[in-house]
């Protein structure tokens, strides 16, 4: 250093400058847990257990090895989100909920009609309707198991056809001395319980339009109940 000349103090980056605060260094993209694939395991388990017992496994046969299997997945990977098949079961009803879907309106008949359609469709093509022997005459099915398929899957459907008949009794084509919670066991019991004690073979022994002719002239406001 020359003499006489004053020192200059190095200037040392400081992390509060402005300058830092303007530009501050990015750090890099923090990685997510897993919670996409855990999702999909639980999925892939739930649709594995509704399959099995669409295709005829019994309550009582299904394992829950069977089912990890089937799924793809360990065992300790199922065991982490049901400790016991009662439990994967009873999930596995919530999955199938589905929102009342209107049915297109007409006439009363129509109407009923359309919806005696869907009904009989649902029963005989979706894995819900096909669970049906498994939850109202199986022996190995809980009461808490069956509550839960009638809560989850077999209230939706009856809601539909509550809707109608409050509907057309306002409109004044449904006598309102009905009782509508019989009327739609009546459909549910021709249309649910005679295709599961028949597998199926009681599907060309009436049709929709029989189902209708029968109630209808109970519930008409032309012809009150007596």
């Amino acid at each position: 250093m020359s003499a006489g000349r004053p020192a200059v103090a190095r200037q040392v980056p400081h992390h509060g400058t402005e300058a830092h605060r303007r530009h501050p260094r990015t750090k890099p993209e923090q990685r997510l847990p897993g919670r996409p694939r855990s999702e999909q395991a639980s999925r892939a388990i739930i649709a594995a257990t509704l399959e099995m017992l669409a295709e005829g496994v019994s309550l009582d046969s299904l394992s829950m090895e069977a089912v990890a299997t089937r799924a793809g997945v360990g065992k300790a990977t199922l065991y982490r989100r049901w400790s016991n098949k009662a439990a994967l079961i009873s999930d596995a009803l919530v999955s199938l909920y589905e929102p009342p879907v209107p049915v297109l309106r007409g006439s009363v008949r129509e109407e009923l009609t359309t919806a005696v359609d869907d009904l009989r469709r649902w029963t005989r093509d979706s894995i819900a309707g096909r669970l049906l022997t498994h939850f109202t005459s199986g022996p190995c099915c809980s009461p808490e198991l069956r509550a839960q398929y009638f809560q989850s899957v077999i209230e939706p459907k009856k809601a539909v056809f509550r809707e109608i008949l409050r509907r057309r009794i306002v409109n004044g084509d449904v006598h309102p001395s009905i009782d509508i919670e019989a009327t739609l066991w009546i459909v549910f019991g021709s249309v649910l319980f005679g295709y599961a004690l028949s597998e199926g073979a009681g599907e060309e022994q009436f049709s929709s339009d029989n189902i209708v002719d029968l109630i209808l002239p109970g519930i008409s406001s032309a012809s009150p109940p007596q």
